[in-house]
């Protein structure tokens, strides 16, 4: 049981900044990317490979967040393994949650001078829904700007920037369906 103490000790000093010991974790999780390719290849429809990098650095970007949990019970890329399954398993749900969710037509953000019915309402509506999500769908329809730049605003990952605005659109238009223009407050 000589390699689940030595592993535990490198992530203890990986944690504790140690260079030489990131160094080698370092070198230690060059596995993750071809155990990814290895979990895709078997999937019935493959993840593609930019898919497949983005949630290669996402297993990475879990192992890190989650190295002060990792007790030593077992090898490090036997630990590794299971990010690396729950990461690729999210790409693909998230695939799929993308693929069923029709795009909204690019439209220009209105103005109070244009709209002032309809805009009084959106912003009502925005008012009514978590302050999260109504940022985020501010800065993508107000501010115009991408996904990984609001993530960036934000301070959140880009898939979460995405979750909240596409659960914010999902309320905005539950809210402007079932409620009437003047009961929105």
């Amino acid at each position: 049981m000589e390699a689940p103490t030595t592993d535990r000790s490198l992530a203890e000093r990986a944690r504790a900044r140690d260079s030489a010991a990131i160094e080698v974790l370092i070198e230690r999780l060059r596995c993750v990317v071809p155990i990814m390719s290895m979990i895709n290849a078997r999937l019935p429809r493959p993840l593609p490979p930019e898919e497949l990098d983005e949630a290669a650095q996402n297993a990475l970007g879990s192992i890190w967040l989650k190295l002060p949990r990792y007790t030593g019970d077992t090898r490090l890329e036997a630990w590794a393994f299971g990010f690396c399954r729950v990461e690729l398993m999210n790409a693909v749900r998230q695939r799929t949650r993308s693929t069923r969710m029709l795009a909204l037509p690019e439209i220009p953000a209105p103005t109070r001078e244009s709209l002032p019915d309809e805009y009084d309402r959106v912003e009502r509506a925005l008012a009514s829904i978590d302050r999260r999500r109504a940022d985020v769908i501010r800065l993508k329809h107000f501010s115009d700007l991408k996904f990984d730049e609001i993530a960036r605003r934000e301070s959140v990952p880009t898939n979460t920037a995405k979750t909240l605005y596409y659960r914010g659109v999902q309320d905005i238009q539950a809210l402007l369906r079932t409620t009437p223009a003047r009961e929105i407050a």
